[in-house]
């Protein structure tokens, strides 16, 4: 990136390293017809996504309109993240007569998830000492 005002240029690149692990859905019903007039339905859906994780690293380096080095700074994010959702079902039905229904349903769904991050920044800045900015998230 080139500022024209301050006549710098910027010059970084990220290194990405991921790893994901499978994800995974899934699905279970089940249907219990004890006579013409009844019907139980239960079930559970869902979807697990285990531990996903990287790292990103983007050096940067400030050159001066002579292209000179004159500051760089270096940083650094370490992530990780995982997903887990259920979603459990109930559903009864009566059949009261060639008119009549009865339905109740239940759900209940659980998400648990998590994201983490640190990022670690290195300001080496012309003029001044070296700096260290952190934050984790």
């Amino acid at each position: 990136m080139y500022y024209p005002k301050e006549q710098t240029s910027w010059e970084g690149t990220m290194d990405r390293f991921d790893t994901n692990n499978s994800q995974n859905s899934y699905v279970l019903s089940m249907e219990y017809t004890p006579d013409t007039t009844w019907s139980i339905n239960m079930g559970l859906t869902g979807y697990y996504g285990p531990r996903s994780y990287g790292i990103y690293e983007v050096p940067t380096v400030i050159y001066n309109k002579d292209h000179v080095q004159e500051s760089s700074y270096f940083t650094t994010n370490d992530h990780e993240r995982s997903n887990k959702n259920n979603n459990l079902y109930l559903q009864v039905a009566k059949k009261l007569s060639s008119k009549w229904n009865i339905n109740w349903s239940s759900y209940f769904t659980s998400s648990n998830a998590t994201n983490d991050q640190d990022v670690l920044t290195a300001l080496n800045f012309k003029g001044k000492t070296i700096e260290y900015a952190f934050y984790q998230q």
